[in-house]
């Protein structure tokens, strides 16, 4: 320790009785204190759901380590006056120090006592004797935004962007303070912050290998995981991020939903095996796709639309933050060390995503790298990934085009409420069927349990499609019938289920992301047989599997009369239906 220094405190130590927590009235006081803390929530201890699904060997060891990251962390906003920052760089993140003593801050990962830090120390007073940093007045609030990792796009979208949440619920507002950037790092930093609807007069430009930023107040959200484990706050601080950017239409739509992310070799851990592992995913229908060549609203907008998306374990697939619950995500891991964080599944964990591991092998001359298995990443394609909820663009049965044997049928629904348009369940229903798709259309029941909405075809066809259109608006209001079914009847009485909640996840309407259901690729929820089979039905519902309100846009159906149906696909309805192995045909 140089002379400079007179000794190392912990943040919280520094604010004593200024630590407020959210919803209280801070302590009156004629000065202010040299610090300040608002606890916003409490950490949290509670098990650790395992991951979705695992391929490829993993041991016990590691499997136990991840099962036991039970902890989640405070989190805290912390307002500090008068200090140095010095900073930020890998591996220390930025080191503070005020009135002479450094400070230590395990909420963001500051140690000044480790050897990084001692010796990043040494090297400012140094550059400083020697003229080559200096030191800059920061008089406007700051806020210090990135810490340890900043160089790194995951830690932006896991440890960083979720930190204006932590602002907003302090009260604090982004026209009153100016966030820090620094020049040691890429340029996606600052796209991201574009993307997010921050100017450049919002921005506090400095470089830590010339200045020293000596700052009247510096403001400092703490970060809302640990290790692989993220704080349930965490989903709302994620919402933020989105509506900060929704707010800037800055992002395209997109219309790629199975999507496997790729990176060079430059990019975190190399896959060897990497050419095999991309022919495999396009035999699988994903397009395969480098992230780094897309401008980031390219890339926010990739991963909104997709629905699975398979990749290495890294920050890559941390971009999943932009994705909607349902998703189902792959990432390929090295073979684990017992120390197993998993980070990706703290972000499903929160975000309700599917995520699961393909471990691959070894390699001994890079205990970073990983060797592609093929065997597991085909396993897991086809057992994970072989999922009907995927819409195709056009419904043909040979070479003609099949009309949308629904538009225009007797509809019905359990109930109209005080927000349906239409006096009677008949009138209301029949708007599911208008043939109307434009966002604003849309039939709704009252709260209630298993709300139904269904429709008379007139005579029994052999269906090969149905799409249901939600109606558009937050995630909150889409989500409201993430626990909808889908069933068919041919007497009106006695249903067949063709699709659960357990097949699907959040879906959207006239954006291009309607729920699909396909004859040629259906799984069976009574049987869990999969693959093309044919249904006949006259009628067919929607219904929720909850109490709620069911409030739709749009239902189409596709197929043949049973009479014109010349399909030689097997018919599953009789009495041999789901007995069968299931390579008989």
């Amino acid at each position: 320790m140089t002379e400079d220094f007179i000794g190392v405190a912990d943040i919280r130590e520094v604010a004593g009785r200024a630590m407020i927590h959210f919803g209280t009235r801070p302590p009156r006081t004629t000065k202010p204190p040299a610090a300040e803390c608002l606890v916003l929530a409490d950490g949290l201890r509670r098990p650790r759901p395992d991951p979705a699904f695992l391929y490829g060997d993993c041991s016990a060891e590691s499997l136990d380590y991840f099962r036991g990251q039970d902890v989640m962390p405070h989190i805290y906003v912390y307002g500090l006056h008068d200090v140095t920052v010095i900073g930020p760089w890998f591996q220390t993140g930025a080191l503070l120090v005020q009135n002479g003593i450094r400070l230590k801050c395990g909420d963001i990962a500051l140690n000044p006592e480790d050897e990084a830090s001692v010796a990043r120390f040494s090297e400012d007073s140094a550059e400083r004797e020697a003229g080559n940093r200096v030191v800059r007045a920061v008089d406007d609030p700051v806020v210090l935004l990135a810490t340890n990792g900043h160089q790194i796009y995951g830690h932006w979208m896991v440890d960083f962007l979720p930190k204006f949440h932590l602002l907003a619920l302090a009260g604090i507002s982004l026209k009153d303070v100016r966030i820090l950037l620094p020049t040691n790092m890429g340029a996606f930093g600052r796209d991201l912050l574009r993307v997010m609807g921050l100017g450049d007069e919002q921005i506090l430009r400095h470089d830590p290998d010339k200045e020293v930023l000596q700052c009247r107040t510096l403001i400092v959200p703490t970060a809302m995981r640990l290790s692989g484990r993220c704080h349930p706050m965490y989903a709302d601080a994620v919402a933020t991020i989105n509506e900060m950017i929704d707010q800037t239409g800055l992002v395209p739509p997109s219309s790629l939903r199975r999507v496997y992310i790729t990176r060079g070799a430059q990019f975190g851990r190399k896959l060897y095996g990497l050419e095999q592992a991309e022919d495999i995913a396009r035999e699988q229908n994903f397009t395969v796709l480098r992230p780094e060549l897309l401008s980031i609203p390219e890339q926010v907008s990739l991963f909104r639309g997709a629905r699975e998306v398979v990749g290495s374990y890294g920050s890559a697939l941390h971009s999943s933050i932009f994705s909607r619950p349902g998703l189902r995500v792959a990432a390929i891991h090295a073979q684990p060390p017992v120390a197993f964080d998993a980070l990706q599944s703290g972000i499903g964990e929160r975000l309700g995503q599917i995520t699961g591991y393909i471990f691959g092998t070894s390699i001994p001359d890079d205990p970073s790298g990983v060797g592609f298995e093929a065997e597991s990443f085909r396993a897991c394609l086809t057992g994970q990934f072989s999922h009907p909820n995927l819409r195709r663009e056009t419904i043909q049965s040979d070479t003609a085009e099949l009309p949308n044997i629904a538009s225009g049928r007797p509809a019905m629904q359990s109930s109209v409420s005080v927000w349906s348009t239409e006096p009677t369940p008949e009138r209301e229903a029949a708007r599911g069927v208008s043939g109307v798709v434009d966002g604003k259309n849309w039939f709704q029941t009252k709260l209630e349990d298993r709300p139904w909405w269904q429709v008379d075809l007139g005579s029994p066809f052999r269906l090969r499609e149905i799409r249901v259109f939600n109606r558009m608006g937050t995630t909150e209001v889409m989500a409201r019938v993430a626990a909808l079914s889908i069933a068919v009847s041919l007497d009106g009485n006695s249903w067949r289920i063709l699709m659960t909640p357990a097949d699907h996840g959040v879906f959207g309407g006239n954006d291009g992301n309607a729920l699909c259901w396909q004859a040629d690729n259906f799984r069976d929820p009574k049987t869990d047989r999969k693959g093309r089979t044919a249904v006949a039905a006259r009628w067919v519902r929607v219904f929720l599997e909850s109490r709620d309100c069911l409030s739709l846009e749009q239902v189409e159906v596709y197929g043949v009369p049973v009479s014109d149906d010349t399909s030689s696909a097997p018919r599953l309805e009789g009495p041999l239906s789901g007995l069968l192995p299931d390579d008989a045909f």
